[in-house]
C-alpha cells in the first residue's frame, strides 16, 4: 500500500529522513518499505495521506471491507492525529473503476468525518509526452510498446499529464473541500530549514569544558605524546589554527574525528587519512594523522582558513575488514 507523509515542521522533518532511512535498511524487500511500528514511533510534525489508488482505506473499499477501512482510518488517527490525516481523491474516468472508488472514498469521508484532499498524479507535462513514459516503464519491465492506435496506447488510456487549476475546478466540482483542503495542507507545512551554519555531533566531554577548550586542552597534551618541544614557532602555529577553529565553529567536528581515530588505534584498526589536512598542526597533536606540517613546511591554509565557506573535510580511511566496528563505535 501507498501512503503520502509530508513534513509539516523541523521535527516532521527530521522524522521523515528517519523513515526513509529505516525504510532502506530495516524494511527493504525489493523496495524501501516501513511498517506501522515504524510508522508509530517517528509519527511526530507528520501529515498522512492514504492515496486514492492503493492506500490502504482505498484497498479495504475496494474489496468493500467498511470494518477494515475503519479500522485502519482509525488507526492513522490514533497516531498522527485526526488533524493530521486526509484521504486523497484522484479523478481518472478513462480508468475502469476508479470513479467508482472514489466514490466510496468520498462516502466514507463523510460518513466517517474525515478530510478529503484533491490530488492528481503528474508522470509527464502533456498529454502527448504519454508515449515516452510508455517505453520508458517498458525499458523497466522488458515488455513490448505496442503501435499507436493498438491496445495498451489508444485515446482511452490514462492521463498522468499536468493538470491547470481551471481543469482541477472542473475534475472535483462536486468536492470543493478536496481542493480547499490542498491550500489548508500548505499551510500547516511551515518547516523552515536552518541554512546557514554547520550541525556537528556534540562530543561527550566528560571534563565539562566547552568543545573549544577540550580541543585546546587535547592539542597540548598531544605536544607531550609526540614528544615535540614547545618552541615559539610551534606554539605560534598551534595558537593560530585554534583561534580559525574557535571563530569558525568547528572544535566539536575535530574532537569527533581525533576519538574516531583514537579508538581505531586502540583496537589496532588501520587507519590512514589523506588530503590536504595533512597541513594541520592541531590533527597531528591530537592523533588524527601522522605527519609534522612543520618539519614539511605543509601550509595549514590549503586546509582551512577563515575565508574558506564550507566545512573543513578530513577524509579517513579504515581498514576494510574491520570498518563495521569503527561505524558501530561512532553510533
Amino acid at each position: 500500500a501507498r501512503l503520502i507523509v509530508l513534513a509539516k515542521n523541523l521535527e516532521g522533518y527530521r522524522n521523515l529522513l528517519k523513515l526513509i532511512t529505516d525504510s532502506g535498511l530495516e524494511g527493504f524487500y525489493y523496495k524501501p518499505r516501513v511498517d506501522r511500528e515504524i510508522l508509530a514511533k517517528y509519527h511526530e510534525g507528520l501529515i498522512a495521506i492514504p492515496t486514492s489508488f492503493s492506500g490502504e482505506i482505498a484497498n479495504a473499499l475496494r474489496m468493500n471491507d467498511q470494518a477494515k477501512a475503519k479500522e485502519i482510518f482509525d488507526w492513522y488517527t490514533d497516531t498522527f492525529g485526526k488533524e493530521n490525516v486526509f484521504l486523497e481523491i484522484t479523478h481518472h474516468p478513462e480508468i475502469d473503476g476508479h470513479e467508482s472508488l472514489q466514490e466510496r472514498i468520498i462516502t466514507f469521508a463523510r460518513e466517517h468525518d474525515a478530510e478529503l484532499v484533491a490530488a492528481h498524479d503528474v508522470y509527464y507535462l502533456k498529454p502527448e509526452d504519454r508515449r515516452a513514459r510508455e517505453t520508458m516503464v517498458k525499458i523497466q519491465s522488458g515488455g513490448t510498446l505496442a503501435e499507436e492506435g493498438q491496445s495498451g496506447f489508444d485515446d482511452a488510456q490514462e492521463d498522468f499529464s499536468f493538470i491547470s487549476q481551471d481543469q482541477a475546478e472542473r475534475l472535483f466540482k462536486s468536492t470543493p473541500d478536496a481542493l480547499l483542503n490542498t491550500l489548508k495542507i500548505a499551510s500547516m507545512c511551515t518547516l523552515e530549514l536552518p541554512l546557514g551554519h554547520w550541525s556537528f555531533p556534540i562530543p561527550q566531554i566528560d571534563s565539562g569544558r566547552t568543545p573549544d577548550d577540550e580541543l585546546r586542552f587535547l592539542a597540548l597534551e598531544g605536544i607531550k605524546t609526540r614528544g615535540l618541544v614547545e618552541t615559539p614557532e610551534l606554539m605560534n602555529r598551534l595558537e593560530h589554527e585554534l583561534g580559525i577553529i574557535e571563530q569558525k565553529g568547528y572544535a566539536s567536528y575535530f574532537i569527533v574525528v581525533a576519538d574516531l581515530l583514537r579508538f581505531a588505534r586502540e583496537h589496532d584498526i588501520y587507519t590512514n587519512i589523506r588530503g590536504s589536512v595533512a597541513g594541520s598542526l592541531v590533527t597531528y597533536v591530537t592523533g588524527v594523522t601522522k605527519v609534522n606540517p612543520l618539519e614539511y613546511k605543509i601550509p595549514f591554509e590549503r586546509f582551512l582558513n577563515p575565508e574558506r565557506p564550507s566545512a573543513p573535510d578530513i577524509d579517513m580511511d579504515f581498514a576494510d575488514n574491520r570498518r563495521d566496528e569503527v561505524i558501530e563505535y561512532a553510533k
